[in-house]
């Protein structure tokens, strides 16, 4: 597969993943998690867009910390949803 076919395929794939996330993220309730998914969203944007390795590892950086607070947020919503269960 020729460079400029590996690149587009990837592009799509990254739009699918951001109209993906973007439909998920509008049917969560919680404030908190729109705001770290969008943080994330921003981070992988620039990832994309980097010119230089220092602005690449910058974003990679922003989406790594944005994502694990997500994850974080998420699970500290569920494990309250179980205690009010319980």
């Amino acid at each position: 597969m020729e460079a400029a076919a590996i690149r587009d395929e990837l592009s799509e794939a990254a739009r699918l993943a951001h109209a993906r996330v973007a439909v998920l993220t509008v049917r969560v309730r919680d404030e908190t998690v729109r705001t770290l998914v969008a943080d994330m969203n921003q981070g992988t944007i620039a990832l994309t867009l980097a010119l230089t390795r220092e602005d690449a590892m910058a974003a990679l950086v922003k989406t790594t910390t944005a994502f694990d607070k997500v994850q974080n947020r998420i699970g500290e919503l569920l494990r309250r949803m179980d205690d009010q269960e319980g």
